[in-house]
């Protein structure tokens, strides 16, 4: 079973897939992703094929569980920082008080 941050960091509490704009940098790679995979699938060499799909699948996978690792560790050291905060009894005024 996967804990409830793993879940999160897989969208699965969400209804919708994630969407981009067309003119964000995100698109921009993206599009230039997909030019780059229909040019080398372009010459059908079968063997050639087969290597890239099976490359492809892989990084996929490795994307997935780099950034399931990142989402938790952000998350927790999100927590972390708020937990210093409320741990912290100093009133917060706006001023600061600076130690020579």
């Amino acid at each position: 079973m996967k804990s409830a941050l793993e879940e999160l960091a897989h969208s699965n509490f969400f209804s919708e897939n994630y969407k981009f704009k067309d003119d964000s940098l995100y698109a921009h790679a993206f599009f230039k992703n997909n030019e780059k995979e229909k040019k080398l699938r372009s010459h059908p060499d079968e063997e050639q094929i087969r290597l890239l799909n099976e490359y492809c699948d892989t990084q996929s996978d490795l994307e997935e569980l780099d950034d399931t690792d990142n989402f938790i560790y952000g998350f927790t050291f999100g927590v972390r920082m708020m937990i210093e905060v409320f741990q912290d009894s100093s009133p917060i005024t706006g001023a600061r008080i600076l130690d020579d």
